[in-house]
């Protein structure tokens, strides 16, 4: 029997749980398998469940030719894997209180509907497991608009959707204290007031740290507090913290695009660009929509010189970027490391540079445009630029030390390397031109040794378990090169 007629589901409140799910933490950022739930659930609901064959799947969700060969490509049994595994932990958590539990049975790819409750626990595979807290429900909704206006927040920086996602949060915790997806969401809240900065950044990180303490203490595999705690661990410069805990993460919920970007960061950090790149491309493949990973990548093969590679990576951005403003930054980016002055400032100049400007875009193009005035010349604007900057850049991009060394400040240099919980890293001062000239100078070269001696221990620890070969490295000397000696004073005719 239909499963909509044998439970008595309308089909109204059928679609209703549908767009629940695609709106919940496990599945808001995986455009793909909110695809496949919708096509599948479509299918049974229009009479054709019988038409749900791997090869329909692949062709109508996925792209795939007419001709597709299942043997030779297991996108769909993949995926299904993917979309039973999410299922069930949203049922766990954020669906508990769902009158409607949807299934997929192993070998089958047209759903069944159950009503919640009794049978819940066959659906949803999970007999025999802790059962998970009951949730609150009078907390779903502020939770599910907290949400909605933190996203908001992250992708616009406007203080107008700060307060109402903070005032939102603390309503849902109010009546579910201990409800650790709205702890951890409250947590990513503090953590988006550092970009660019907003408030005390020991204090940010304190608070942040205390809410995803609080979280992990009630349900200690929670993989998105995990990772978010890697956060805060980075911020406060203990790089091989904040990796284990992001490892931790990932190996409890392997599918999540977020966790793969924050790998991606955490791997950035200690240097390990390589195995950064492929964090990114792993977020990439999971959410295809997202451009997070996708601009850091750009950013990590831009410095790795590897341009042809970067260029075609500008362009995929640009085609699905929602940021004109993102991609002329890229561009700009690009154009400098190719050593294309006049196409840096050009790209600078575009209409889209200056197409919907966030707080931190403007910040970073401020401070591109002084590394601009630095190097062709017009230092007494590169000096103003970074005299008005240097207290609220980017955490993550690495102009303002650029644009220090640029303008021959290399105290404003070294002290802005020093505090960058991303940059500050061997590979980037080995890797970075405008540091050379200092590297000979006591405190450039005594912290190039500590870097160096930090990055031969972490390849001997983490080498072996990284995605991806790091390049070798010179030697501090080497990149020190030889002092200039000091000219000797001519010794005077005796009398």
């Amino acid at each position: 029997m239909h499963p909509t007629s044998a439970t008595g589901f309308s089909r109204v409140a059928i679609e209703a749980c549908v767009e629940r799910i695609a709106a919940s933490r496990h599945f808001s950022r995986s455009a793909r398998l909110c695809r496949f739930l919708r096509f599948t659930i479509e299918a049974t609901l229009d009479g054709r469940a019988e038409e749900l064959k791997e090869r329909t799947i692949a062709v109508a969700v996925y792209g795939r030719a007419p001709t597709y060969d299942s043997g030779k490509d297991a996108i769909v049994r993949s995926e299904a894997h993917r979309l039973r595994a999410r299922l069930a932990a949203y049922y766990a958590r954020e669906g508990s209180a769902d009158s409607i539990v949807i299934d997929y049975p192993k070998g089958c790819y047209a759903p069944v509907l159950h009503p919640n409750g009794a049978d819940r626990a066959v659906a949803t595979g999970t007999m025999g497991r802790r059962p998970a807290r009951p949730a609150a429900t009078r907390s779903y909704d502020p939770y599910l608009n907290a949400r909605h206006e933190t996203i908001q927040y992250g992708n616009t920086l406007d203080p107008r959707h700060f307060e109402p996602a903070r005032r939102r949060l603390e309503t849902a915790l109010a009546h579910a204290p201990e409800d650790v997806d709205a702890l951890a969401e409250r947590a990513h809240l503090e953590l988006l007031r550092l970009y660019p900065p907003r408030g005390d950044l020991v204090r940010i990180l304190a608070d942040a740290r205390a809410l995803l303490e609080r979280a992990l203490a009630l349900e200690p595999r929670h993989a998105r507090a995990l990772y978010l705690l890697g956060h805060v661990e980075g911020g406060a410069l203990r790089p091989r913290e904040a990796l284990r805990l992001t490892e931790t993460a990932l190996a409890i919920d392997p599918d999540d695009p977020e966790g793969w970007t924050m790998l991606a960061v955490r791997y950035t950090s200690l240097g390990f660009w390589e195995s950064a790149v492929v964090a990114c491309d792993r977020s990439a493949a999971l959410d295809p929509v997202w451009e997070a990973p996708q601009r850091i990548r750009v950013y990590l093969i831009t410095r790795m010189g590897r341009f042809a590679a970067a260029r075609a990576a500008v362009d995929r951005l640009a085609r699905g970027c929602t940021s004109p403003t993102e991609v002329a930054i890229a561009r700009f980016d690009l154009r400098l490391a190719e050593g294309d002055l006049a196409g840096a400032q050009a790209a600078l100049a575009s209409p889209e540079s200056t197409f919907s400007v966030r707080p931190d875009q403007e910040d970073r193009r401020e401070i591109a445009q002084g590394l601009v005035d630095a190097l062709a010349g017009r230092r007494r604007e590169a000096r103003a630029t970074l005299d008005a900057r240097r207290g609220d850049g980017p955490r993550f991009w690495d102009h303002g030390i650029r644009l220090a060394l640029a303008v021959g400040e290399d105290a404003v240099a070294l002290e802005l390397f020093q505090e960058s919980a991303i940059n500050r890293s061997y590979r980037w001062l080995a890797n970075e031109p405008l540091a050379r000239p200092y590297l000979h100078r006591p405190r450039w070269r005594a912290l190039a040794e500590d870097l160096h001696r930090s990055w031969l221990e972490d390849l001997e620890e983490l080498g072996p378990r990284l995605p991806a070969s790091p390049v070798a490295l010179p030697a501090p000397q080497e990149l020190c090169g030889v002092a200039k000696p000091r000219r000797r004073a001519r010794p005077t005719a005796t009398p």
